[in-house]
């Protein structure tokens, strides 16, 4: 078992179900510990942004997703920064890209 399968399993990520991590472990694994900012787009419960900040140890993580209870799951994990973004919407994207700048994973 990988560690990033490891670290999914632990913070109950619903990449699992669909075994997102055994395709990303060979792509991540010479950026794991790198101080690098990476954006996932949809939050749902929060579990698979917690698998990727300590998967990525200096890593900082920002999320957005459309429903504002997704984006308060996690107002209060470190590293970890949502935003309440519809990603259909190019004019809100770009506002968020403005405020965080570059980002090495999405």
């Amino acid at each position: 078992m990988n560690d990033l399968k490891i670290l999914a399993l632990k913070n109950d990520s619903n990449k699992l179900r669909h075994d997102y991590e055994s395709v990303y472990e060979p792509y991540f694994k010479e950026l794991r510990n790198k101080n690098l900012k990476m954006l996932e787009i949809g939050i749902f419960e929060g579990g698979s942004a917690k698998t990727f900040r300590d998967y990525f140890s200096k890593g900082q993580i920002y999320c957005i997703d459309i429903l504002e209870e997704s984006v308060n799951t996690l107002q209060n994990e470190e590293r970890i920064h949502p935003f309440k973004v519809d990603q259909g919407n190019r004019e809100q994207l770009n506002k968020l890209m403005e405020e965080i700048g570059k980002v090495d994973i999405i």
